[in-house]
C-alpha cells in the first residue's frame, strides 16, 4: 500500500516537471524571449547589459504603437537590436535644420536633440509593413536613419520588461512614452 503510494507520489512529481519544462519551453521560445542589450544606442531609457523580455507572440503590426520599444534583427549582418518605433507604414519622416519630423511635425523623440541631427533634406517614406526605428541616444544610434525603414517580419518582438538590474526592473506595457527627457539626454554620450 505504501509502495503504491509512492510510485503515485514519484509520477506525479514527475509530470510536473515535465510539465514545468515544457511551459517554460513554450513561454521563453514561443509566447516571449529573453534579450540583453549590447551598447548605449537606447540610454538614458535602456542601458548596455539589461535583461529584456520580449512579447513575440501577441505582436501583430497594427498592434505596435508610436513609442513601442521593439527588438529586430538587422537585415546585413543578422544582429537583433533594440529600438524605438518613431513611424509607421505611411508616414513621412524628414531631417530639417536639424530637427527630425514625422508627417511635418517634429518628432517627440528628437527634440533638444537638434545638435546631433545632421542633413538637411533627408526624407523617407515608410512603405506598407514597415516601421521608422529610432534609439533614444541619437549621437551614437544607427537606426532607420542608416539602414532605412524596418520592415515587421523582420521585427522579433516588443520589449515589454526589463528584469535585470533588479533595482531598473520595470514594465513597459503602458502607453508609450515620447522617449527620454531632456534632462536625461544631458550628457549621455558613451560609446556603443
Amino acid at each position: 500500500m505504501l509502495a503504491k503510494a509512492l510510485q503515485r507520489t514519484v509520477a506525479k512529481i514527475c509530470l510536473t516537471l515535465v510539465l514545468s519544462v515544457a511551459m517554460a519551453v513554450l513561454f521563453f521560445h514561443v509566447i516571449s524571449q529573453p534579450f540583453q542589450v549590447s551598447g548605449s544606442s537606447m540610454n538614458p531609457t535602456l542601458s548596455d547589459r539589461d535583461y529584456l523580455l520580449v512579447d513575440k507572440f501577441f505582436l501583430r503590426g497594427k498592434d505596435l504603437r508610436i513609442g513601442d520599444l521593439v527588438i529586430f534583427q538587422t537585415e546585413k549582418d543578422a544582429r537583433y537590436l533594440v529600438k524605438r518605433v518613431a513611424a509607421s507604414e505611411g508616414d513621412v519622416v524628414s531631417i530639417r535644420d536639424g530637427k527630425l519630423c514625422v508627417n511635418g511635425q517634429e518628432s517627440p523623440f528628437t527634440r533638444d536633440a537638434r545638435d546631433v541631427l545632421e542633413g538637411h533634406g533627408e526624407r523617407w517614406t515608410v512603405p506598407p509593413g514597415h516601421f521608422f526605428l529610432l534609439g533614444d541616444n541619437l549621437e551614437l544610434s544607427k537606426d532607420s536613419r542608416s539602414f532605412g525603414p524596418v520592415p515587421l517580419d523582420r521585427v522579433v518582438g516588443r520589449v515589454i520588461f526589463r528584469y535585470l538590474p533588479l533595482k531598473e526592473a520595470r514594465w513597459f506595457l503602458e502607453e508609450p512614452d515620447s522617449g527620454p527627457r531632456p534632462e536625461e539626454r544631458a550628457g549621455e554620450r558613451s560609446p556603443s
